[in-house]
């Protein structure tokens, strides 16, 4: 997981290797050329990488998110980029890239062929015929019911995870021990969970293809992410991430890199009965390198030895927060899925991608663009900040909109409420107190005291999916914005972040405490990062 690096003392644990695809794959030899523009015929194949679409701009459209639209071929694309912030309608305008589960055009580089003035390029590619399959309709019922989900099996007898498997929603790393536990196991339970192949998204992961460094150099090495030093100079330093040494760093700019990545993951998954695929350290900052104080991956070296610059034009250090590397990562997500939703060898088993990716601005158009093309989001970092919640107040208000984002577009979000040497009664209840307010019925939990890898089963969830009901509705701000609460129809759910202090807050109903204890009708005094769980036989909506 991205903050943690126990992962890679887990690494040695696949034995297997990697199965190719058995058509439209990519073998260990890497995957074929794809020509530079794809026909609309064309689409199966092409989708693999991305594809070029160029016609007349016919209108900008500056607000909410930054678009322009354009004619190709009769038909109207909607543009996402910003190198076309000069288009004027009129313009004939060429972008590469490729159509997101929403229909839009996310592209990685676009440029102005003509002006409105001079004589537009007739489009050589039209839109593909094919339209994208919709976004699921979000569930109009909220139950008050915690689902949850596992993160790793590598403690878990084949035995537990088959046992637990039906109040779970997804594993992520399935089979990742010698406990027993594997995706077979999981699905035994549960047909309906998500048994996941783990992966680690810039990488290649080395568990899943056994490719090494010397491979790589001997087959791709202008895919090869090298280090930048701190004056942001370009090294022969290959950009390993903190913590793993074996997983080879990838061009993600490049979408054969993409196609490679994902045929690899989904065949060694199908191979060993795994349903979806889970990729970690899908971060929007450049994680690679540091092997040296402020390094950081930069790029590639092409094959004639000149270096490429992907990522840190504007400045450099580690992690390097760079919005090209943003654009690229919402970009391989969106490719990814669609190469798992189209691919002809694929398709028929329906992939399922979930990424480790933490809560960012709802406004963001690289943010939506992950949002709609995930099946599910892992939000390590959650609402408690590996207990450290209680310093960050703001964090609450931003994990619950990410949250509200994600099942709003039809999506899995997985919150992580993962501590440090142990749990108190009250983090405990501030866990599933701030999960609550924002569960929409598309929403899935795990609490851990300090560990991934084993099934922790906390009574008080058992007490919340029997007693607590269906929500009465969203929730609510009260006192004075400070706080939250949602009611239900067997309890009250209340969280105070922080932000303004101790908050009062009126009860007309006599309660239990879910941690335990009465509290009666009255004012309650709730301080800074505390939370309660209250239930109650009367109806709570009112």
């Amino acid at each position: 997981m991205s903050r943690r690096l126990q992962r890679s003392a887990l690494l040695c644990l696949f034995a297997a290797s990697i199965v190719a695809c058995s058509r439209g794959g990519v073998s260990p030899g890497g995957p074929a050329a794809l020509p530079p523009v794809a026909d609309a015929h064309r689409l199966k194949q092409a989708v693999s990488g991305q594809i070029t679409i160029e016609g007349r701009v016919t209108s900008i459209v500056p607000t909410p998110y930054f678009h322009v639209v354009v004619d190709v071929s009769g038909q109207s694309a909607s543009v996402y980029t910003s190198e076309l912030k000069t288009a004027k309608p009129g313009d004939t305008v060429r972008a590469v890239g490729f159509y997101n589960s929403l229909g839009n055009f996310q592209a990685s580089s676009a440029s102005i062929v003509s002006t409105a003035s001079s004589s537009p390029t007739p489009s050589s590619s039209p839109l593909p015929s094919t339209s994208p399959s919709p976004v699921p309709a979000p569930s109009s019922e909220v139950p008050g019911v915690i689902k949850q989900f596992q993160v790793f099996d590598y403690d878990i007898t084949a035995a537990q995870s088959t046992s637990n498997a039906p109040k779970m929603s997804v594993v992520w790393g399935a089979g990742i021990g010698d406990a027993g536990a594997n995706p077979h196991t999981w699905l035994a339970g549960n047909s309906h969970l998500a048994a996941t192949q783990y992966v680690v998204q810039p990488t290649d992961h080395y568990a899943v293809s056994h490719h090494d460094l010397a491979w790589w150099q001997s087959n791709h090495p202008d895919w090869i992410v090298y280090d930048c030093d701190e004056y942001n100079r370009p090294t022969r330093t290959v950009a390993y991430q903190p913590g793993l040494p074996q997983d080879v760093p990838l061009d993600i700019h490049n979408p054969s890199v993409v196609s490679y990545q994902i045929h690899t993951a989904a065949a060694f998954a199908i191979a060993h009965g795994a349903n979806a695929i889970a990729a970690d350290q899908t971060l929007f900052f450049d994680y690679d390198g540091n092997q040296q104080p402020g390094w950081f991956g930069c790029g590639v070296y092409a094959r004639d030895g000149s270096f490429v610059r992907r990522w840190g034009a504007a400045k450099g250090g580690f992690p390097n927060y760079d919005p090209q590397w943003n654009h690229d990562v919402a970009g391989w997500v969106a490719s990814a899925k669609t190469i798992l939703t189209t691919d002809e060898a694929l398709e028929p088993h329906h992939i399922k991608l979930f990424v480790n990716h933490p809560a960012g601005s709802v406004s963001n158009p690289d943010e939506l663009t992950v949002a709609a093309n995930v099946d599910g989001d892992v939000n390590e970092t959650g609402f408690t900040d590996y207990g450290h919640y209680a310093t960050s107040p703001h964090l609450f208000k931003s994990t619950l909109d990410y949250m509200e984002l994600v099942q709003a577009k039809g999506k899995q979000a997985l919150e992580v409420a993962k501590f440090g040497g142990g749990i108190s009664p009250a983090q405990l209840a501030y866990a599933i107190a701030t999960f609550l307010i924002g569960n929409e019925g598309r929403a899935s939990l795990f609490i851990s005291p300090g560990s991934y890898g084993e099934i922790i089963n906390y009574p008080q969830i058992s007490t919340v999916n029997s007693k607590l009901g269906t929500a009465c509705g969203s929730y609510s701000t009260i006192a004075g914005g400070y706080a939250y609460e949602r009611k239900f129809s067997g309890g009250l759910v209340i969280v105070n972040p922080g932000v303004g202090g101790t908050v009062s807050v009126s009860l007309s109903h006599a309660y239990a405490n879910l941690m335990g204890g009465t509290i009666g009708i009255g004012a309650l005094s709730v301080g800074p990062a505390q939370a309660y769980v209250l239930l109650t036989s009367s109806n709570g909506c009112v």
